[in-house]
């Protein structure tokens, strides 16, 4: 089969081109007899064919011409694959007479570019910019678009020009206007990495000032101060807390009026606030952060109003009266100075009967500013009915209002979609009057963006194996060598394999030419216009003549003709018929049209079309293909090629295996028998155990071009499901290696077809044989029984359902059986000849020749006893007539070869015979008892030459080769081989005739490499592994991948919006419309001049589903320094591990806490945990460590008082020595003449390490849990009862170990307080739960007592007091799952507050081209009490106690909380108290009675 060549032209412009080059020919000759021709005017027409064919090669080459229609109308479909050949190039005059004005400079607007990227098929130009993030003082308007700052003045009904201010590689967030100083607007960006806060001032020609340089860096600008000369910003907490956003305010002007210096930042008191307004003494402030993107949100993290007055106790929530979403407040007055509280809110516009308001979209809404005297009433903040100022959802198309600013008179900005839109401070005001009247409709501002967008211009990303490479399969070309195929971050390119690197580069004179590498798709004018997820060479098997040097691809990928990137398969060409090389998708007129999928049959699985295909893979015999989706399908289908074309139709498997195990395609990996039949599929059964089916697809036949239709039959399990079976691999037993390889030895020499090669044995990895590394269950922290992850090599025989002509057995008889062969050996060189001579009827030299090479050969290998019969049967089954077998040619009286058609070795299958329905079947699997167990992943191959394997191994970590080099016939013996070396992939090609490796070189830099499947070059690329890898490597060096952003980012819209529909749990998407969602959103992809502006499209897409765990990050952003790590970490400010301040009347930075962590531990979870001024730091070099007061004056020589913060002399400092300076105020000084009370100190130097910023916010968060800690057993203490406490910051490996901590030292106390606030979430609730449930229903005693540090009681360290868990807003994911399991199986009580809200789990696997996600929950769970999502889902774990800790006193360090918990478990003890272990009373009286017998 020929594949379409792109730039062949259609019938209707080859016609058009004959007429021309008719006409041309008429001129020509015209010419030619009006003015004859000269040797000089040959010379210049050839020259100027030279020239005009290179200028139209260019033409084609960069300026793609570009459709005006939508996607395709009638008429103007894509080419479908066709064969047609190269055509030739031909010169065409009538070229230069085409109008082409690239730049439009015959025009008086429209200017544009001849090097515009080529545009997505029906996808039309729009607006630039995606305008957000505004500000606004005045008449001055300042947004963010493409990561920078622009500045305009508000002129509604114009268009306005914006000026650029920034340059940054990272992003700028959070402007804002100085109210007082216009010209001075702050912003955060990412110029050194971190986000910091930086002024520009507009008045000056100077850079912009970096005001911070934060350990954790700024979260946002919450504002200017009213007088201009502070700044506010919010950041994660620099204090020992409970990590939470925490606003900071930093003074600009020092006077003795102010009581604060320049650069002074001092905390606002309260926790849990940001983006505040300001009014006299009091602040309005938003309380929580909302992680994931759903909208119609009412878990326990919706933002809400809260307001706080300097001097007072608490703070006061003004929007406790709707559960839903409040935030972002802002303050304007009307001209009569009445003030008025704007902020966002999803409450409907419309109130419900009870005056209660539904979660709807995002609108601007407003009431009156309550006054101090209003919040601080003494039965409760007096708080006005709040009112809707827009209703944009209607008006919009269903979007809502993302951001808005308003200037302090009223006007207001709104960001809806990507543009902002405007409403006067009339149109605001008059709404106060008029509530009832229509909304009005926001004003879209028009804005003239000024920008290079060279976000927007191709990118060439230089190709990271590690990150990149998806998939590799190998393939020879026609030409002889071998080359990859590789698949690269969404593209497809092939590579050859060389045999060693060159040693010196390529120098001209056309010698020592480089081996060629190319793309096979998509084109350099159109990369990122589709995804490659798989490609897989098509093995082209007994080809016709015609045909032998095409070389096909299965490419699995994302349609770009389909709006909605729907799954396609396409056979595209690697080579061609005639061996020329093509690229593919290279014309966005005329794209490739898939056989299956996409445009053609796309959408849904239920909609007919291929929903997300998981993986495909590829018969070795080329003639099927099969593949699982994310609807649980597996499905198998022929390959359309040759005679089959036509055929598009597959056929699914059942949904349950024959002995009802399930056959679920979301879990299931699949792999074809050599010659296509049969279908190993690894899946789970219902008790989760891996168990692999054989299903029977029907027999192909051997007609590569006429392929017999899918039939599937019986779907045989062919293992137990008492243990996990993984790894299926269809190979053969040695002995059956042997046998093929004699009985093809033998009809070589007599002229028979070669046997088929078949696979006789599935091989395959079980964990059959486990034994827990722990001993016993007694001992500290119950040391529970524990598996390793061990399996062994175990082997199924694959029995013929007749036994006519096939030799394999598929055992391995061991060495013991040779004392058996010499008996047969005379009967069997006796009956060979007997039956070899009829069949040639030739008695010549020739013949006697090959019968003694075979009775050699035998007597060397000794045949088994079963040889002399299958040899015997073979003979039989081949005796047919002379007239078929045996020719003579010429002369001569060597017998014809017979030239039959039969596939080549290795591409048919027998018809295996599966037994009857049950496990009969798969228990004569046997195990390879020579091969040693380990923690097997996959059998990678056998090798075709000796039966080897080739295993992947897990060890601590990393992955490992070894290669199991099978013995000589018969002998059973095993050699291990391993490769030293470290992989990071393995696998085997489709053909079976090479494996790859991924593997670090000398250098430590990742090369592919690719062997040739024998024994013999595994062998030789093993041993030349200690020699640094020099040879069979594939030319990736130096790949570079061309990606046009503008097609990128639509695919990448696309293809997340299709994962979504697919992935998500719930087949209705939650009853909401998802077409149409597409539709609202799609249209703001092409303002996208940045990454992170499609991640704010995506967000607001996904976010529809209104489900939680919904999360979008992770794409290919412009990173500072391109994202390298030492360059961010010289320039990443290290931590002192404390809380400083700058002091100027000491001349230096104060410090004012210390973190004091566990005092029990040095490490914790393998991490340092110590400040490095710390006395437990410092004291073992001989230092004192410094206290809260003492005040440092430099670093390594330098004033902190030079730079701007202390932090940037610590810059690039993790880890390293410094010299500190310091003045101890507070601590006790190694100077005994120090005067410590005087107004004079003399610096101390003190070297220490500072440490990363990470490890200082874990410090801080270590420091408050031992604080906690000790608070709890303080106040349970004085309460009268023991308690036990632990806190849990998430549920995966770490927390484990917090548990043990916290639980097994106080199992015997009364109470037990686990602390999930704050809990991020994981996979252990399932754990926690079971040994919570643990009872004690015996106690143990002996002869000293009972409980005297022996055994105690049975079940051992089962926890017989209470159990309250401590919740909150912030307990997310799996710390909301144990806590409902807690309440729910009546384990212990919870306090605190509504938790997040996080039901329905995923695997987060729905990851886009570029590594980016916007994550779909896929898993829900349910029970019968609950529903759908288990009282979790969008509503959060209500406590049976609720109790807030108030942002004012939390600051303070109070814990309401706790407090609480310790009142509810006195309580509960007093009315429930835990009975003392006691004795029974006296033991057994085992004497003899009195009445018994007397001596």
């Amino acid at each position: 089969m020929s594949i379409h060549y792109e730039d062949v032209p259609t019938e209707e412009e080859e016609d058009a081109r004959g007429k021309r080059q008719e006409s041309g020919i008429r001129s020509s000759r015209r010419r030619r007899s009006r003015w004859g021709l000269c040797s000089t005017a040959v010379y210049c027409l050839g020259l100027s064919m030279v020239l005009l064919g290179a200028v139209t090669a260019l033409y084609f080459v960069w300026f793609p011409p570009v459709t005006k229609s939508s996607v395709y109308p009638s008429g103007n479909t894509p080419t479908s694959t066709t064969t047609r050949p190269r055509p030739p190039v031909e010169y065409d005059a009538s070229l230069l007479d085409v109008v082409w004005d690239p730049f439009n400079l015959t025009v008086k607007k429209n200017r544009g570019s001849p090097f515009l990227p080529p545009r997505l098929p029906g996808i039309e130009g729009g607006a630039t910019g995606y305008l957000r993030e505004p500000d606004l003082v005045g008449d001055a308007l300042v947004f963010v678009s493409e990561g920078d700052l622009y500045y305009t003045r508000l002129q509604p009904g114009t268009t306005m020009t914006a000026m650029k201010l920034t340059t940054t590689v990272g992003n700028v967030l959070s402007p804002k206007i100085n109210p007082k100083f216009p010209n001075l607007i702050a912003y955060t960006a990412t110029y050194q990495g971190n986000r910091d806060i930086y002024v520009i001032d507009l008045a000056q020609k100077a850079p912009a000032q970096r005001l911070t340089f934060w350990e954790t860096g700024v979260y946002d600008i919450a504002g200017w101060g009213a007088d201009g000369t502070t700044l506010v910003f919010a950041s994660t907490s620099v204090e020992v807390s409970l990590p939470d956003i925490r606003l900071y305010e930093m003074t600009l002007v020092q006077g003795p009026t102010s009581q604060k210096t320049v650069m002074q930042v001092e905390p606002i008191p309260l926790s849990q606030a940001l983006n505040a307004a300001f009014h006299e003494d009091c602040i309005f402030f938003t309380r929580f952060r909302q992680t994931s993107n759903t909208v119609r949100y009412v878990g326990g993290t919706a933002e809400s109003l809260w307001a706080y007055c300097h001097g007072h106790e608490l703070a006061v929530p003004i929007t406790s009266n709707y559960n839903g979403t409040s935030k972002d407040p802002s303050i304007i007055q009307d001209g009569e100075k009445n003030r008025f509280l704007l902020f966002l809110s999803d409450r409907s516009v419309k109130e419900n009967s009870d005056g209660s308001w539904t979660p709807t979209s995002m609108n601007l809404w407003a009431m009156p500013l309550p006054s101090e005297e209003d919040l601080y009433q003494e039965g409760g903040p007096r708080l006005p009915k709040p009112m809707p100022l827009t209703s944009v959802s209607c008006q919009f198309g269903g979007k809502s209002v993302r951001e808005f600013a308003a200037d302090i008179s009223g006007s207001v900005i709104l960001r809806i979609g990507a543009d902002l839109h405007y409403l006067s401070s009339a149109q605001i005001l008059d709404r106060f009057s008029h509530k009832k009247k229509p909304f009005d409709i926001p004003e879209v501002l028009s804005m003239h963006v000024t920008s290079d967008f060279h976000e927007q211009q191709e990118r060439l990303i230089p190709v990271n194996l590690l990150k990149h490479l998806t998939g590799v399969d190998v393939f020879d070309t026609s030409f002889g060598t071998t080359s990859a195929l590789m698949t690269l971050r969404g593209q497809a390119w092939v590579a050859p394999v060389l045999s060693d690197k060159p040693t010196s580069h390529y120098q001209g004179a056309g010698q020592n030419i480089p081996a060629r590498r190319y793309r096979v798709a998509p084109g350099a004018q159109l990369g990122g216009i589709l995804r490659i997820l798989k490609t897989v060479y098509v093995p082209s098997i007994n080809a016709d003549e015609e045909s032998k040097k095409e070389r096909l691809a299965l490419v699995l990928a994302t349609d770009p003709i389909s709006p909605t990137a729907e799954h396609a398969f396409y056979l595209l060409p690697l080579q061609q018929s005639d061996g020329s090389i093509i690229t593919s998708f290279t014309d966005p007129e005329r794209l490739p049209t898939p056989f299956l999928g996409g445009h053609v049959s796309g959408g849904s699985t239920q909609d007919g079309g291929l929903g997300s295909v998981r993986d495909v893979v590829v018969s070795p015999c080329g003639r099927r293909m099969a593949w699982t989706d994310k609807d649980g399908r597996i499905c198998v289908m022929n390959i359309p090629i040759g005679k089959l074309k036509s055929r598009r139709d597959y056929q699914m498997l059942p949904a349950d295996n024959e002995l009802g195990e399930p056959l679920n395609g979301n879990v299931a990996e699949l792999r074809f028998s050599p010659g296509g039949r049969y279908l190993a599929i690894n899946h789970s059964a219902r008790n989760q155990f891996g168990i692999i089916s054989i299903a029977d697809c029907g027999d192909p036949g051997r007609d590569r071009d006429n392929v017999t239709d899918v039939k599937i039959g019986r779907v045989v399990q062919a293992t137990p499901s008492r243990f996990n079976s993984v790894g299926a691999y269809w190979g053969k037993s040695t002995s059956d290696i042997f046998i093929h390889r004699y009985l093809t030895t033998i009809a070589t020499s007599i002229h028979l077809p070669p046997p088929d090669d078949v696979a006789t044995t599935l091989y395959f990895l079980s964990d059959r044989d486990i034994v827990s590394d722990v001993y016993s269950p007694w001992g500290s922290r119950v040391p529970m029984p524990h598996f390793e992850q061990r399996s062994s090599v175990y082997a199924l025989p694959l029995l013929p359902a007749s036994t006519d002509g096939s030799p394999l057995l598929g055992r391995f008889p061991g060495e013991g059986a040779m004392e058996l062969f010499s008996d047969e050996f005379d009967k069997l060189e006796k009956k060979l000849m007997e039956m070899a001579l009829p069949v040639l009827e030739v008695d010549n030299r020739m013949l006697r020749e090959s019968s003694d090479q075979i009775k050699r050969a035998l007597r060397d290998r000794r045949l088994s006893r079963n040889t002399f019969e299958t040899l015997e049967r073979y003979l039989e089954v081949s005796n047919v007539s002379k007239a078929e077998k045996a020719t003579k040619s010429g002369t001569d009286d060597t017998p014809a070869i017979n030239n039959t058609q039969a596939l080549p070795a290795a591409l048919v299958d027998m018809e295996f015979d599966f037994g009857e329905l049950g496990l009969s079947f798969a228990r004569t699997a046997y195990r390879i008892p020579n091969i040693p167990e380990a923690n097997y992943v996959s059998i990678v191959t056998q090798t075709s030459d000796d039966g080897s394997l080739v295993l992947a191994n897990v060890v601590q970590m990393s992955l490992f080769v070894k290669l199991f080099s099978a013995g000589a016939f018969p002998s059973d013996k095993i050699t291990e081989v391993p490769l030293s070396s470290p992989l990071f992939m393995c696998g085997d090609s489709t053909n079976r005739q090479y494996i790859f490796l991924l593997v670090p070189d000398k250098t430590n830099n990742l090369s592919l490499r690719v062997i040739p499947n024998t024994a013999i070059s595994l062998a030789t690329f093993i041993a030349d592994a200690a020699g640094s890898f020099g040879k069979n490597f594939v030319d990736a060096d130096n790949l570079a991948l061309s990606v046009w952003p503008a097609l990128e980012y639509q695919q990448l819209f696309a293809d997340a919006w299709r994962m979504l529909r697919d992935y998500f749990y719930d087949v209705d998407m939650h009853k909401v419309n998802w077409p149409e969602v597409y539709e609202r959103y799609q249209g703001l992809v092409k303002r996208c001049g940045k990454r992170e502006e499609l991640d704010d499209v995506l967000a607001q897409m996904a976010a529809e589903l209104s489900a939680l765990h919904v999360f979008v990050y992770g794409g290919e952003y412009n990173l500072p320094f391109n994202g390298d790590a030492n360059m961010l970490a010289m320039l990443q400010p290290a931590s002192l591990g404390a809380t400083l301040r700058r002091s100027p009347e000491w001349k230096g930075y104060m410090i004012t806490e210390i973190p004091l962590r566990d005092p029990d531990f040095n490490l914790m979870d393998g991490t340092p945990m110590y400040s490095p001024l710390a006395d437990q730091a410092l004291r073992p070099s001989g230092q004192r460590g410094l206290a809260a007061g003492d005040v440092i004056v430099g670093i390594n020589g330098e004033s902190v008082m030079n730079v701007p913060d202390i932090h940037s002399l610590l810059r690039g400092m993790a880890g390293r020595s410094v010299r500190l300076d310091v003045l101890r105020l507070a601590s006790k000084s190694s100077t005994p003449n120090v005067d410590s009370t005087s107004k004079a100190a003399t610096p101390e130097v003190i070297v220490t390490v500072p440490i990363t910023a990470a490890s200082a916010a874990n410090l801080r968060y270590t420091a408050w849990e031992s604080r906690t800690r000790e608070k709890a057993k303080e106040l349970a203490e004085q309460a009268g009862f023991s308690v036990g406490y632990l806190h849990m910051r998430a549920m995966g490996r770490d927390d484990e170990d917090a548990f043990a901590r916290g639980v097994f030292p106080d199992y015997d106390k009364e109470g037990l307080i686990i602390d999930v606030r704050g809990n991020h979430g994981g996979n252990i609730d399932s754990w926690i739960i079971s040994f919570l449930q643990r009872r004690a229903w015996m106690y143990w005693g002996d002869r000293v007592g009972v409980r005297k540090g022996d055994l105690d009681w049975n079940m051992q360290y089962a926890f017989r007091g209470h159990v309250v868990v401590l919740i909150d807003e912030h307990t997310s994911s799996d710390g909301e799952g144990v806590s409902r399991g807690i309440s729910e199986l009546g384990l212990g009580r919870l306090i605190g507050t509504r938790t997040w809200g996080g039901g329905i789990w995923l695997s987060s696997d729905n990851r886009l081209v570029d590594g980016g996600i916007a994550s779909a929950p896929e898993i829900g769970i349910f029970n019968s009490k609950f529903g759908w999502g288990g009282g979790i889902e969008q509503q959060g774990v209500t406590p049976d106690i609720e109790i807030d800790n108030n942002p004012r006193t939390s600051y303070d360090g109070r814990d309401l909380v706790l407090e609480r918990a310790i009142k509810e478990l006195k309580l509960w003890l007093e009315k429930e108290p835990i009975p003392e272990v006691k004795e029974p009373g006296p033991k057994p009286d085992m004497s003899l009675k009195a009445n018994d017998c007397k001596a």
